[in-house]
Order: C-alpha cells, then sequence, then structure tokens
C-alpha cells in the first residue's frame, strides 16, 4: 500500500512525475514481482501524465500546447507515440544529436555524479529514471539535458538507489 500511495504522490509534483510513478510501477513488477501494485501505478502514471498534459495543463494554459511545440521542443515529432518512437525509428539521429550537444556533458555529468557503478552494478533501480533521461534526450531545449537546472531532480533519487544497491556488489567484486 505505501508503494501505491508514495507514487501517487511522486506523480503530484510536476507532470513529468506521473511517468517516473509510471516506471516505478514497472519496476516494482520486474524487481519484486508486485504485478498489481506495479500495473495499477503503471496504469495511473501514464493516465494522469495524459489528463494533466492533455487537459488540465491546456485548460489553464490556452494560449499554449504542452507536446511539440516551441515550449517543450522534440526534434522527435508532435505526438507522444512519435516522440517515444523516436530513438529507435531514427537510431542514428538520435545518437549523433547526444553526441554534439551538451547532452553528452549531461550524461558524462551524471554518471560520475554517481559512480558508473550505477549502470553495472545496479542497472533496474534506473527504470524510474527512463522517462526524465528520455525527456532530456529528446529535448531540443538546452534547460532539459542540463544538470544544473531543475530538470535533473527527477534523476537524484533513482540514481541513488541504483548506487546504494550497487557499491555493495562493486565492493564484493573489486
Amino acid at each position: 500500500k505505501s508503494a501505491l500511495f508514495m507514487g501517487i504522490l511522486v506523480s503530484l509534483v510536476k507532470e513529468p512525475f506521473a511517468l517516473v510513478t509510471s516506471f516505478m510501477g514497472i519496476y516494482m513488477i520486474v524487481k519484486s514481482k508486485q504485478y498489481l501494485k506495479g500495473s495499477l501505478l503503471f496504469i495511473y502514471g501514464i493516465v494522469y501524465f495524459y489528463v494533466v498534459t492533455h487537459y488540465v495543463i491546456p485548460f489553464f494554459t490556452p494560449s499554449m500546447e504542452i507536446i511539440g511545440n516551441g515550449n517543450i521542443s522534440f526534434g522527435a515529432g508532435g505526438s507522444l507515440i512519435d516522440i517515444a518512437l523516436y530513438p529507435i525509428t531514427h537510431f542514428q539521429e538520435f545518437i549523433v544529436d547526444i553526441i554534439t550537444t551538451k547532452k553528452i556533458v549531461y550524461l558524462i555529468v551524471l554518471l560520475t555524479a554517481f559512480g558508473v557503478v550505477v549502470v553495472f552494478f545496479s542497472p533496474l533501480e534506473l527504470i524510474p529514471a527512463i522517462p526524465p533521461l528520455g525527456i532530456a534526450m529528446l529535448s531540443n531545449i538546452e534547460n532539459y539535458y542540463w544538470y544544473n537546472v531543475h530538470y535533473t531532480a527527477p534523476l537524484v533519487a533513482p540514481f541513488m538507489v541504483a548506487f546504494i544497491y550497487g557499491l555493495p556488489k562493486l565492493v564484493v567484486r573489486g
């Protein structure tokens, strides 16, 4: 019950955190085999994100659309499906974009701040970090992929948890 409650609280912080909540559901399914709770959290996060970005925010800010324009610009296209599939359908352009922009610095800072240990020794704990990392890598707006702005905040908890779980594995192997 507490995992569901915490996941719902996380989603209320800001709309991208609803995607973190959704991926916390995937983490619960993969890591601890909590199929029902994980599925509920996943569905809740996706539905909440969709409702907030397509109805709530446009209602209160009628002069702008949220996704696919200059406010949150993605080179991937306007729809959520286009954006989500872009790294697969345009893999080479996606990688070149990361390497030729400050996005590569962003990734290096993340990995060095928490130690590369998180990627190799505790990758499952990074599942909730996939949405904010994906948003950062797909965005054309530098604020989304620069380490000293608040858009990095959703990455801190998953990276810390991964570091906590990964460090003992490194010490045992080292």
